[in-house]
């Protein structure tokens, strides 16, 4: 795996990339800052898109019965592995928040009784 930088006037088109490949992807959500500590905003919770807006400055992740927004990113990192993105890292003025992605595990059809 390996973690790249991503230019910010890349972000939109980044987002919309990855929103292809989402709609299949779980995400975990863990926002760090030296007052909070480490919160987690979501779990494993399926998730349909991720929007950068450039006149609001927002990143916006949509999950699930949930919206996530970032406010003034000052940088984003993604991490690549054999599935695509597997991880995000959006650095704030204040905070760091983490964005594991992963493919649900599909287990096998249950063997029929008879």
């Amino acid at each position: 795996m390996s973690m790249h930088r991503i230019a910010k006037s890349q972000w939109g088109g980044f987002c919309r990339q990855l929103s292809v490949e989402l709609p299949t992807k779980r995400a975990t959500i863990e926002v760090a800052s030296e007052d909070l500590g480490v919160q987690m905003e979501a779990h494993w919770v399926p998730v349909t898109g991720v929007i950068y807006d450039a006149d609001d400055e927002a990143l916006e992740f949509i999950l699930d019965d949930l919206e996530h927004l970032v406010f003034h990113p000052v940088e984003v990192y993604a991490e690549y592995g054999i599935a695509g993105v597997e991880s995000l890292a959006i650095v704030e003025h204040d905070a760091m928040q983490i964005v594991t992605l992963r493919v649900p595990t599909m287990l096998p059809a249950p063997y029929p009784l008879h």
